[in-house]
């Protein structure tokens, strides 16, 4: 359990030394500006926070440790899909102003455990 804090924290530090303050709406509204520079380089930019996510998951698993999340063995993640992830879980959460406000590298770990939880 402490690794799996350790390294959810390396993963937060090196995300906000990346872009500190790109909350969760800025991210999604240069989601939205697809066909743009800005559109791409969020894509580019979640893809990265994906594919750490993906090694945090690797190194927890080698260790014997609960991974940060659990999507279906079969299925790649593609960026949107996590984006419709962040999407369903800020509309349902009741919390939307809040959650929105959030940073949007340390806020998608948790939308991920929420939307792909591991069975006990």
């Amino acid at each position: 359990m402490l690794g799996r804090i350790i390294l959810v924290l390396i993963f937060a530090c090196f995300a906000m030394s990346a872009r500190a303050d790109s909350t969760v709406f800025q991210l999604l509204g240069w989601l939205d500006q697809k066909d743009t520079a800005v559109g791409r380089m969020a894509s580019t930019y979640l893809t990265g926070a994906m594919t750490t996510l993906v090694s945090v998951n690797a190194i927890l698993e080698s260790r014997n440790q609960q991974k940060i999340y659990c999507q279906p063995p079969a299925s790649t993640l593609t960026v949107g899909e996590v984006e419709l992830a962040l999407r369903l879980y800020l509309e349902g959460s009741g919390q939307k102003d809040l959650l929105g406000k959030q940073d949007a590298l340390v806020f998608l770990p948790f939308v991920l455990q929420t939307v792909f939880p591991c069975k006990q």
